[in-house]
């Protein structure tokens, strides 16, 4: 279970670098949905990413409280996998769709405000999982 787990996660990450070079190099992203569907993903997208944080700082924060080191090790472990499952599918999703939202901008590096998004997305990206 572990090293699929493992596999999992390389594999995501793999997916998110990747989707953020592209952001980065200014790659447009086709529309291949309907405008709708973009903005219903990139929506669903944040609800996944955010909420998931928010429950992972509750979980971390009781188990903390509860000065049991297995209810600490078990929070831990189900945030790893709550990681997995939610955030970096919904960090996908919000990437993917934000570009593709982004397009009636121009490029996303050419929007100031947008760049500054992501770069500050990125680094607080890095800093998190260092």
């Amino acid at each position: 279970m572990m090293k699929a787990t493992k596999i999992a996660f390389i594999l995501e990450i793999t997916a998110i670098a990747a989707l953020t070079v592209m952001l980065f190099a200014g790659l447009p992203l086709p529309e291949f949905l309907p405008r709708a569907w973009h903005r219903l993903l990139h929506i669903f997208g944040a609800i996944l990413f955010f909420g998931n944080i928010i429950i992972a700082a509750v979980w971390l924060t009781l188990a903390g409280n509860s000065r049991n080191a297995d209810t600490f090790r078990f929070a831990a472990k189900m945030i790893n996998i709550t990681d997995l499952v939610f955030t970096g599918p919904g960090l996908i999703l919000l990437l993917l769709n934000g570009s593709v939202l982004a397009s009636a901008y121009g490029s996303l590096m050419q929007v100031p405000w947008l760049k500054q998004a992501l770069l500050w997305f990125s680094a607080a990206g890095a800093v998190w999982r260092s």
